[in-house]
């Protein structure tokens, strides 16, 4: 049983190769990880990490490290109805079984303008090093893919001999967001409903490449919806749900999450939530986070459950999630 296990892992590297990007369970508390129109629209700054790791029940396990920085730079003192965001982007996904791993860092800007009372329109866009370097592996062609999802620590089926490749690429989106109530220059609503589009590794510029010859990354498009509600009877309660769809290449992936979590008083962030989640054809997903002053802790934990795939069931996912705020009031 530990030889296939050990041929597994081994092989998982060719996830890197024409894989989806990861799929983060957090990317809505950290939204310009999931869309660049995201950059600065909550007052303030954040700085947040997002770690992941598929099939940690497999030695060598896939992970995947994100970080965002933003800043909203709007006007605090009064009312405006346009303001901009900037904000820094990083991530690396890796196999230590093969030594292989694709990396990416850059920035990010995002205009903000106000449509109404309780309403916004965002459009963002970024820039993107990526890098790839893969070691020698191979595997069984489409064990990734099902037909209708994908999981990126299966192997993937190429072969290649050790190369390394980057890029410039660009990534753009676009938002909108409703409020639950008006704002005032000092007193921040919680969202209501946000709803965008975003297209990650656009017109890639090949910047170095040795080694063996690579199909270029397809480009990532991840359409969503995030809502969040009062609860009734339940002081500062609330319960909320996040939509995510994200296609690339022949691979398409999709989830749906439910929240129910309390916010601090006076407070327009939660003060803790819950929630569980389903992805489709494929995992079931818990996940718990929790404000403590300015600090954000995640974790998140998916357990697969379906798909035609046998070797994928029982399959574990873990993910953290630290994010620091300031610059709120």
């Amino acid at each position: 049983m530990k030889r296939p296990l050990l041929l597994i892992a081994a092989s998982a590297a060719s996830a890197l190769l024409c894989a989806q990007d990861a799929d983060l369970l957090f990317a809505s508390r950290a939204q310009p990880l999931l869309d660049p129109s995201r950059t600065g629209f909550d007052p303030g700054g954040r700085v947040g990490l997002v770690q992941q790791r598929q099939g940690i029940q497999l030695p060598g396990a896939w992970s995947h490290a994100a970080l965002c920085a933003d800043l909203n730079l709007k006007n605090r003192k009064r009312q405006v109805n346009s303001w901009i965001g900037l904000g820094l982007l990083a991530a690396q996904g890796s196999q230590k079984a093969t030594g292989s791993k694709r990396s990416a860092w850059g920035v990010a800007t995002a205009a903000h303008l106000r449509t109404g009372p309780r309403s916004f329109f965002s459009a963002g866009l970024g820039l993107l090093n990526a890098s790839v370097v893969y070691g020698e592996a191979e595997g069984t062609w489409g064990s990734q893919y099902d037909g209708v999802h994908f999981l990126p620590s299966r192997p993937s089926g190429e072969a290649w001999n050790s190369a390394n490749r980057s890029t410039l690429e660009a990534t753009a989106g676009l938002s909108f967001t409703l409020k639950q109530e008006a704002e005032s220059p000092r007193r921040r609503e919680p969202d209501m409903l946000v709803a965008g589009f975003a297209a990650t590794h656009l017109a890639p510029m090949l910047l170095s490449e040795s080694g063996g010859r690579m199909q270029p990354v397809p480009v990532r498009y991840t359409a969503y919806l995030l809502g969040e509600l009062p609860l009734p009877g339940w002081d500062n309660g609330f319960i909320g749900a996040d939509l995510i769809g994200q296609l690339q290449g022949p691979f398409l992936t999709a989830r749906a999450n439910a929240w129910i979590g309390k916010r601090a008083d006076g407070s327009p962030r939660p003060g803790y939530k819950a929630g569980l989640g389903y992805r489709l054809r494929d995992a079931i997903l818990a996940c718990f986070a929790a404000d403590m002053g300015p600090v954000t802790i995640g974790l998140a934990y998916g357990w697969a459950v379906m798909g035609p795939d046998k070797l994928a069931k029982g399959g574990r996912t873990a993910e953290v999630m630290v994010q620091v705020r300031f610059l709120e009031q």
